[in-house]
């Protein structure tokens, strides 16, 4: 099974209480005509919603501990399932765009209104329902509006503010909550490992823990992404790796600002945004925490993992990272609002403000580098500036 199977189709461990909560809902409530879930990308809310749509069509559902009803896998309705061949099934996806267009949700209205053939119900997944642009939103709506009474329709978002207020107020709505910290890095690091993807000698810091750790939060807890930047050959470093060294060296004038400005450009936009989002929310954090003063921990110091971060922590003012943060958020508001904003003049101008805003060489070096507990409590707070 490829990587990408698996992300379709894995039940992540956390997710397993998850998937047992609603069924036992459903169960004494009866199914939603709609649910909107909701999780960052790559947090495994599809596998989640395909095993969901197992439990409501499967039809001998084996009962659970907490009254739960669960698919038994065995019956013709699961092996329809897992063979990707159940006709009251379906999965709507952007096809050759970006978006889901209004042709797609007619093809599901009319799915919605025929009775099941081999089930007692139908279920839909929208993904990711935030493509729907503002036609085919407001033809989801009239389904909404007069759903089936032997129909569930999932939509699957990321941010459920793109969705249409109308759509968002007809659905039951639910949040995946995130896996604890210790839980996510040790499942990543056991894919790396059983995958034998793994760093290279060249690259043996990848599954440093203050690595793992800070590529997980940079990655807002998505698992499938955070093992996807993890997955680094010979020639590559993680790409969190390479931005964190391209802004410490654009900082500290070991690097051509215009040079480091085709490097980050060449890391896909909205990955790239996101992870520069975290960076400077960490720096600044850090910069604003207690843990920022201690004393130097000759263990981190050495750490070739973080240290391009500990170097933009202890050679910016706190300014130049919170105004490059304040920046950031602007241009992403741009991005996603599809005015097409020049990500590499964007770039070259933030570098150039950034060398502007390094601290003089009298204050350069401090505040030191932070012990590793700390430092690693800071950044999980970081976390909350994203949010």
């Amino acid at each position: 099974m490829s990587e990408n199977d698996s992300a379709a189709r894995l039940l992540l461990p956390w997710h397993k209480a998850v998937r047992s909560e609603l069924s036992r809902r459903w169960r004494d409530q009866g199914w939603p005509a709609a649910l909107l879930l909701e999780a960052v990308r790559g947090s495994g809310k599809l596998a989640l919603a395909r095993h969901l749509a197992m439990d409501a069509l499967c039809a001998e559902p084996v009962s659970q501990p907490n009254g739960a009803l669960q698919a038994c896998g065995a019956c013709r309705q699961c092996l329809l399932m897992n063979a990707d061949s159940h006709p009251d099934f379906i999965v709507i996806a952007p096809a050759d765009s970006r978006v889901i267009k209004v042709d797609q949700i007619r093809s599901l209205t009319d799915f919605a209104y025929t009775r099941p053939q081999v089930s007692k119900r139908k279920v839909a997944i929208l993904d990711p329902a935030d493509a729907l642009n503002l036609q085919a939103g407001n033809a989801l709506l009239k389904t909404l509006e007069e759903p089936g009474s032997d129909v569930t329709l999932i939509l699957l978002s990321e941010q459920r503010s793109r969705l249409l207020p109308t759509v968002r107020s007809r659905c039951q709505y639910f949040r995946l909550p995130k896996p604890a910290l210790a839980e996510l890095n040790d499942w990543v690091a056991g894919r790396l490992v059983s995958g034998k993807s793994a760093a290279t000698s060249k690259h043996d810091e990848v599954l440093l823990p203050e690595l793992v750790a800070a590529m997980t939060l940079a990655y807002q807890f998505s698992p499938w992404r955070t093992l996807e930047a993890l997955r680094a050959d010979g020639h590559q470093q993680p790409v969190l790796m390479t931005v964190m060294e391209t802004l410490a060296a654009c900082v500290e004038g070991r690097q051509d600002i215009f040079a480091g400005a085709q490097v980050l450009a060449k890391v896909p936009v909205e990955e790239l945004l996101d992870l520069l989002l975290w960076v400077w929310a960490s720096v600044f954090r850090l910069q604003l925490s207690e843990a920022a003063a201690s004393e130097a921990d000759q263990t981190l110091a050495q750490s070739s993992a973080l240290k391009d971060l500990q170097t933009l922590v202890t050679s910016l003012e706190s300014e130049a990272a919170e105004t490059a943060y304040q920046a950031l958020l602007a241009f992403r508001q741009q991005f996603n609002e599809g005015r097409n904003p020049s990500v590499p003049l964007f770039l070259e101008a933030s570098l150039m403000k950034l060398r502007e805003g390094r601290r003089n060489d009298e204050k350069a070096g401090k505040p030191a580098a932070v012990r590793p507990v700390d430092f690693l409590s800071a950044l999980t707070q970081s976390q909350q500036l994203l949010r």
